[in-house]
């Protein structure tokens, strides 16, 4: 999938997702689709406190990536310390705010627009959504 500024987005057939950002030249890993026991999907991100946009205490997805599930699907961001985050699509529909970042001058490629969920939003669980631990 290619948006309107010429960034990829790329679901590769084991669940990774990469993003390319136009003028960057490189391939980032931006997280993971799994797929949940009750038909639903989960995208993992790991995310470091440096991450969250501080403005308005908000984690960031990529909108491709939102808008690639369905109301159902969980958002779930974990941290390095071991702290798992999950919130259900038609939750974060409630809340969501969208941004536009960028590299380099007006003139340069390599926006990408995320969709912002603020952290209170999100629940904090030791297990799955599917009952396994995590």
């Amino acid at each position: 999938m290619i948006d309107a500024v010429g960034n990829e987005l790329i679901f590769n057939d084991d669940g990774r997702v990469t993003l390319n950002l136009a003028g960057e030249g490189r391939t980032r890993a931006i997280g993971i689709i799994q797929h949940n026991k009750d038909g639903t999907k989960a995208y993992c991100k790991s995310s470091k406190k440096i991450n969250r946009f501080r403005a308005t205490n908000s984690w960031g997805i990529n909108n491709g990536v939102y808008e690639s599930l369905n109301s159902k699907d969980w958002l779930h961001v974990y941290t390095p310390c071991g702290e798992n985050y999950w919130i259900q699509k038609f939750e974060a529909e409630k809340v969501k705010t969208y941004f536009y970042f960028k590299k380099g001058d007006e003139q340069e490629q390599g926006y990408e627009k995320q969709v912002f969920i603020p952290l209170p939003s999100f629940q904090m669980v030791t297990e799955a959504q599917d009952g396994s631990r995590i």
